[in-house]
């Protein structure tokens, strides 16, 4: 299990988003700014989503789960998921390999493509994080 924490994550994933040649990094919200509009149909309802930046290859988004809410199990096919817990405390769990990685503020786990996961708050309570999705094209692909 790996965590760090959320600056040192964050510096990576902006890293990442350079190297990758994603200019649309600049679409990072300036501190007062109304969030982006995410009109994106999703089969499951969280209490909050707020797009941060998106470019064709890189997603970073505030997520906020209500009591008993959860991203349901599944798996993406090209991109990793970077998860920083903001509030709360933040349960990802992942399927080949089983893993439960429990999150408090400040601390980050990735999900590598391919790899089935779902998160919720932790014991089924109100959790918010920011997440890091890319390289790739985002797709949602549903696991029973």
């Amino acid at each position: 299990r790996e965590t760090k924490s959320a600056l040192t994550g964050l510096e990576a994933a902006f890293t990442t988003c350079r190297d990758a040649g994603a200019t649309d990094c600049a679409m990072l919200r300036a501190e007062g700014d109304p969030p982006m509009k995410d009109t994106q149909a999703r089969p499951y309802v969280i209490e909050r989503r707020e797009t941060v930046a998106e470019t064709d290859t890189l997603r970073v988004g505030i997520l906020t789960l209500a009591e008993g809410q959860e991203v349901p199990w599944h798996y993406h096919s090209e991109i990793d998921d970077i998860f920083y817990c903001l509030e709360g405390a933040l349960s990802v769990e992942t399927r080949a390999p089983r893993e439960r990685h429990l999150l408090k503020v400040g601390e980050s786990c990735t999900v590598p493509k391919m790899t089935a996961h779902r998160v919720t708050g932790q014991d089924g309570g109100r959790a918010r994080f920011l997440i890091v999705q890319g390289i790739g094209a985002y797709d949602f692909c549903p696991v029973g």
